[in-house]
């Protein structure tokens, strides 16, 4: 089994590696360059995270710089792949193109902070054995794999599922450094979605909708924020305590907002094609 383990693992070079990027992308490998980014051809996020599994897979390690590689070039540094001479000849050029800036995020109103995602069902890969697929395997728990199993349409679900995780992402920006296996969609007895980070709850409202081809979900994160002391002077008579994990009016109208948003995604995503 160690030997039949260590022919899977064969290390790839630089024109297999083309071939997978190619693969993933829908396009042929002669339009991958060492100057091809990555954000182009990968389709977002779900992109990157089916090349990272893919990646794991054949390597049989996972390498972090991945989610930072931005060419094909770049990629072929950190996975330490000995470019041929066009490939290199084109790396040079563009290690000079300047990085985005990070994104930054500020809370909402009242804490708010809101994350939605929509995704086409098609663009989750489709796999005869969802346990053993590389790509579910390393984004889905073994819970939600199982859950996932028991619907009617699998692959709608994980779509679904895939979407919390990003919209639970966009709302708390800090969780990108977790695995996607730490961050989980669960279920109460009525069915109804929450989400948990390393076990524990997300706190917030998760929504999750679908339709045949798309899926998409809202999610809610509010902190509690206590206002600021109006003097140095001690109360007069004892203030009753915060109650915690309480949202107001902004909250409310926020998250009705970002429900009427992923609403509106859905709508003219199915019928204005």
């Amino acid at each position: 089994m160690l030997a039949l383990r260590e022919r899977i693992l064969t290390p790839m070079n630089v024109q297999s590696l083309k071939e997978f990027v190619a693969g993933l992308s829908g396009k042929d490998k002669a339009q991958i360059t060492a100057a091809t980014r990555l954000s182009a051809v990968l389709q977002g996020s779900l992109g990157r995270v089916r090349l990272e599994a893919g990646l794991r897979h054949r390597l049989g390690v996972a390498k972090a710089g991945v989610q930072q590689a931005a060419t094909f070039g770049d990629l072929c540094r950190v996975l330490g792949i000995e470019a041929d001479s066009a490939t290199a000849a084109e790396t040079a050029q563009t290690e000079a193109v300047a990085q985005p800036a990070a994104i930054e995020t500020n809370a909402g109103p009242g804490g708010v902070q809101v994350g939605i995602d929509v995704e086409p069902v098609a663009a989750l890969p489709d796999a005869a054995d969802y346990w053993e697929h590389e790509f579910y395997k390393s984004t889905f728990s073994p819970r939600e794999i199982a859950y996932a199993l028991l619907q009617p349409s699998p692959r709608q679900t994980f779509a679904g599922a895939w979407c919390a995780k990003e919209a639970l992402r966009k709302a708390r920006p800090a969780l990108a450094q977790l695995e996607w296996t730490a961050l989980e969609v669960v279920h109460d007895a009525s069915g109804k979605p929450a989400m948990t980070v390393q076990g524990q709850a997300a706190g917030g409202a998760l929504s999750i909708s679908h339709a045949a081809e798309l899926a998409v979900a809202v999610f809610v994160a509010a902190e509690a924020i206590l206002p600021p002391p109006v003097n140095d002077e001690p109360p007069t008579a004892p203030l009753p305590p915060p109650t915690p994990n309480k949202t107001g009016p902004a909250s409310l109208a926020l998250a009705l907002i970002a429900l009427l948003l992923s609403l509106a995604a859905l709508y003219f995503s199915v019928f204005h094609r």
